[in-house]
């Protein structure tokens, strides 16, 4: 499901098996390659799963004024992509087995700013999964907006329950469990 301009909603839809063809594509898709700035989006009670090729929810290129709130996604590679977004809000999502829970990631460039990520579930079920990823080209994540109350599981182990990788000026990758 492809959106675009303002107030749009994508509501209570389930989402089974999509983009078993294509590995770079979203269940629930919008990117903003104008940089135009959209307000009431809304992306709220959907139930995305068994999608392994698929980002679940995906806010690509720019993409802004989006609420992300209550959809529940399970079987995907990534649960929610955040890719260079600016004024997205991530609230009450159940993300379960999925490669990686909630991923933000900037790498054509585009910051990140005003994101609110709170009240999620980001449960990673097996040794390989993040509970959430944050790749950016410099180290701005203090100024990225508001991460917080979220809940943070991986059963099998804490190693990779958080992980951030920092490109520049020198490439790092640092993990965090959950009792840092």
């Amino acid at each position: 499901i492809g959106f675009r301009g303002n107030n749009t909603r994508v509501d209570s839809n389930y989402l089974n098996g999509v983009c078993s063809v294509l590995a770079d594509g979203g269940a629930i898709y919008t990117y903003n390659g104008s940089n135009a700035t959209f307000t009431g989006r809304k992306v709220r009670n959907n139930i995305i799963t068994n999608s392994p090729n698929a980002e679940a929810i995906y806010m690509d290129d720019l993409a802004n004024g989006v609420l992300i709130d209550n959809n529940s996604v399970s079987g995907c590679n990534t649960g929610i992509y955040l890719h260079g977004n600016t004024n997205i809000q991530v609230t009450n999502n159940t993300l379960f087995n999925n490669v990686a829970q909630i991923k933000m990631a900037d790498e054509n460039g585009e910051l990140f700013s005003l994101m609110t990520i709170t009240g999620n579930k980001c449960i990673a079920y097996t040794s390989s999964q993040q509970a959430f990823l944050c790749w950016v080209r410099t180290n701005y994540i203090s100024s990225l907006g508001t991460i917080n109350n979220n809940y943070y599981a991986r059963p099998i182990d804490d190693i990779l329950t958080i992980a951030v990788q920092i490109a520049s000026p020198t490439y790092s990758y640092t993990n965090y469990n959950l009792a840092q």
